[in-house]
């Protein structure tokens, strides 16, 4: 069951990763277009742990977890994914303080 939190709005999570606006959706949403985030990135979790995202990439065909919106482009570096650190998977979970913009 997801849990709702005051910053959500249709299952969308408002977070901000690397000073960009951003929304973030567990699982696949009906729509993939949002007003204002014109950037989309697949959210991808590890092998054994499906409870969180573990990188950000541009495509995901296998352990997709959810979406990742943005106001700015961010830059996925040489290898196509970023690998995203603790504090960053529960804020986007909806774990961490820093949420809302």
């Amino acid at each position: 069951m997801e849990r709702k939190t005051p910053d959500m709005e249709d299952g969308w999570r408002k977070v901000k990763y690397r000073k960009a606006k951003c929304l973030v959706y567990e699982g696949v949403p009906s729509s993939l277009l949002k007003e204002g985030y014109p950037f989309l990135y697949w959210l991808r979790h590890s092998e054994t742990d499906w409870s969180e995202p573990y990188t950000i990439e541009n495509a995901v065909f296998f352990n997709r977890w959810g979406v990742l919106l943005s106001s700015r482009e961010i830059p996925l570096g040489k290898g196509g994914c970023i690998h995203l650190g603790k504090k960053i998977r529960e804020r986007f979970r909806g774990l961490a303080d820093e949420t809302c913009f």
